[in-house]
């Protein structure tokens, strides 16, 4: 949902906003790819996980008798059960009771606050955003590969990303890439600046249990007196759904090819034609006829659709034998007609082919202000007494999951050589 006008009077009575109602609703939606599968209905959970039948052998009780003889018995079908549960998500906001007190008229002040609305639900729909095109649930935002100590800790990122995710203010927990535990003592480090490949964090990553190369950087999820890490807390995405190993919601991947996406490795190549025809041949081949096409989308980066245009360039368009004019540029580039979603988020070598009517959000709790005590927003306690300011939380519990893992194809290891990328 977005935030409505009434949602920011119901915190702050005494202020009415007079704000266009379409703009507001504009500007809370930012999101890219996760956007398109909350488009459809989405389906309930709960505490114990919604339960999906994946269907991984068809009925064997097939074969020709002979005359007189008896029939197969019947019940040859197979299926596994997935269990998928939710992970939580939030953002707080604080108003001071100073800035409250200044509101001069009901547009002034109201607007103020209410853009301060606007721009942490953009925020929380962003990080949804990066969680589901990373897809891997980790919540990871950087992958370590050196750094330096001084006063402050300089962390170089391997080049894939870089720091690209990292967000300049925000404090994150350091993390060993397989078994999660904690480095540099256990403290959640502020970023304070940071270039295209490298950030600067406040404090000595270094103390206790060092930092070390192939750390994760994870955000930090709450404060108090022992604030916790978000790791492990992330919504999944197309990458997990088209994982060949490991676990998907409680189905081994390893033993059961059915949960297996398909896959196709570009070994370095840049995305071409041949490729996407390779991904309708995989298609044919598991599935027994070629893929509907109108009912495929594509979901890359933007790297990578700049890569597809190279393959257009030789049509470039020149305007009758004169040639005065020239037209260079391409403004759509397609395949087979099918719907392309670009987001900045996904990983720049990797191009999705996804059957939507598979894929769906699961909702445990809606995205909306946190109400359990009757507030939309509330004054918080500090030591012997309450903080002279009104705090907001806005949150939501939900999982993405594709009930059909082996009709979605991933191209991965695609080239980016001569294209803008993350670290460019």
């Amino acid at each position: 949902m977005a935030v409505q006008i009434s949602d920011v009077n119901a915190m702050f009575p005494q202020i009415k906003l007079k704000v266009n109602e379409k703009i507001t609703e504009l500007q809370a939606f930012p999101d890219h790819a996760v956007r398109l599968v909350k488009k459809g209905t989405p389906k309930a959970t709960n505490p114990k996980g919604a339960r999906e039948i994946l269907k991984i052998g068809e009925n064997t009780e097939i074969g020709a008798i002979g005359e007189g003889g008896t029939y197969p018995p019947g019940g040859g079908r197979r299926a596994v059960e997935m269990l998928i549960g939710y992970v939580p998500l939030s953002i707080s906001g604080k108003v001071t009771g100073d800035r409250i007190a200044a509101a001069k008229d009901a547009i002034g002040a109201g607007g103020m606050i209410g853009g301060l609305m606007m721009d942490d639900y953009k925020s929380l729909r962003k990080q949804e955003d990066i969680n589901f095109c990373l897809g891997d649930g980790l919540f990871r935002r950087g992958t370590v590969l050196s750094f330096s100590v001084s006063t402050n800790t300089t962390v170089t990122f391997e080049s894939a990303a870089g720091a690209y995710y990292i967000v300049v203010g925000q404090f994150y927990f350091i993390h060993h890439p397989t078994t999660f535990a904690l480095h540099g003592g256990g403290t959640a480090f502020q970023c304070l600046s940071k270039t295209k490949t490298t950030a600067v964090f406040a404090g000595d990553m270094t103390v206790a249990t060092t930092i070390a190369a192939g750390d994760y950087l994870v955000p930090r999820a709450s404060g108090g007196a022992s604030p916790e890490s978000a790791v492990n807390r992330a919504c999944r995405g197309f990458s997990y759904f088209a994982a060949a190993s490991g676990d998907y919601y409680g189905v081994d991947k390893d033993n059961i090819s059915e949960a297996r996406g398909l896959r196709l490795n570009a070994g370095g190549d840049m995305i071409s034609h041949p490729l996407m025809e390779q991904t309708n041949s995989l298609y044919s081949f598991r599935w027994g006829s070629a893929p509907v096409m109108s009912s495929q989308t594509d979901f890359t980066s933007p790297t990578q659709i700049e890569g597809y245009k190279l393959n257009g360039y030789p049509l470039r368009r020149v305007d009758g034998p004169s040639y005065k004019n020239y037209d260079g540029a391409i403004e759509r580039v397609t395949d087979g007609n099918r719907m392309q979603v670009i987001d900045p988020f996904f990983a720049d070598t990797v191009w999705y082919r996804v059957m939507m009517e598979y894929v769906s959000q699961y909702v445990f709790i809606e995205e909306g202000t946190w109400d359990l005590d009757g507030l939309e927003a509330r004054a918080p306690q500090d030591t012997g007494g309450i903080v002279d300011a009104l705090l907001y939380i806005i949150r939501k519990k939900n999982q993405f999951a594709d009930i059909n893992p082996g009709s979605l194809i991933e191209i991965f290891g695609l080239g980016t050589s001569g294209l803008v990328t993350k670290t460019t």
